[in-house]
């Protein structure tokens, strides 16, 4: 009963279930375009927790209208997108439209900056209440940084920060700030050298497509007593704290 609900509501109807504003319209017509022209590649995959392929359909659109299939797992119970995009279109979606569609903003402004900024005095605070600190030369790392707004707050702590991204404009804003940000993802950071001490993932970590794989680098990009910071929406603001080496899978 659940899922007809959902379905009827989200069926590929072409309208979106949010209000857009000119910026979004523009990037969505843009990707209806790129979809149109079979430009994005769609691969069908397993369930990521049990690997089963029984699932049933709930939703045909995302929130903005896109076409979008999203099932529930028969076995465990997991939602996701399947199929999904490739790896290869999937870098180019958030390099070229998923900022324009979530954030409505044709680019970074200090206003963003500066929310991304707040945010990162929460993480500090959420960090503390959990009984670490954050001492000057810790090096710390952020996956999907934006304009690295959050890294700015832990450089004022004194933490050595470097953050990576996939939007151009947003990286250069931060690069223009004096933060050291990387076009590209965690295994793309050079931290031969020099582990994390933290690493962080906010908001960003259910957009990783090869999850299992993505955890092992965090593995070994962490220090021996490094910690992963991830974060979620689910109603309320969500922390969750992995003390290395315990960052894997069940």
């Amino acid at each position: 009963m659940i899922e007809n609900i959902l379905l009827s509501k989200y069926c590929d109807d072409g309208k979106s279930a949010v209000r857009l504003n000119e910026v979004q319209v523009k990037a969505l017509r843009l990707h209806i375009s790129k979809l149109q022209n079979n430009l994005f590649a769609y691969e069908e995959v397993p369930c990521p927790v049990c690997r089963s392929h029984q699932d049933e359909q709930i939703s045909e659109k995302d929130r903005y209208g896109i076409p979008m299939s999203v099932v529930v797992c028969q076995q465990c119970g997991l939602i996701r997108t399947n199929p999904r995009m490739t790896q290869k279109s999937y870098e180019d979606f958030y390099a070229t439209e998923y900022r324009k569609l979530y954030g409505g903003e044709e680019a970074p402004d200090e206003k963003f900056f500066k929310a991304q900024y707040f945010h990162g005095t929460q993480i500090l605070h959420s960090i503390a209440n959990a009984g670490r600190s954050i001492l000057p030369g810790m090096r710390v790392v952020e996956v999907g940084c934006g304009a690295g707004g959050i890294l700015s707050a832990f450089r004022e702590k004194g933490a050595e920060v470097v953050g990576c991204d996939l939007g151009h404009e947003f990286l250069e804003f931060g690069r223009k700030k004096g933060l050291e940000l990387v076009n590209g993802f965690l295994k793309d950071i050079p931290l031969s050298e020099k582990k994390a001490d933290l690493i962080i993932y906010s908001h960003v970590l259910e957009h990783v497509l090869d999850l299992e794989k993505e955890l092992a680098v965090v593995s070994e990009a962490l220090s021996d007593n490094g910690l992963l910071y991830v974060e979620w929406t689910f109603a309320l603001f969500q922390p969750l704290f992995y003390e290395h080496p315990t960052v894997c899978l069940p």
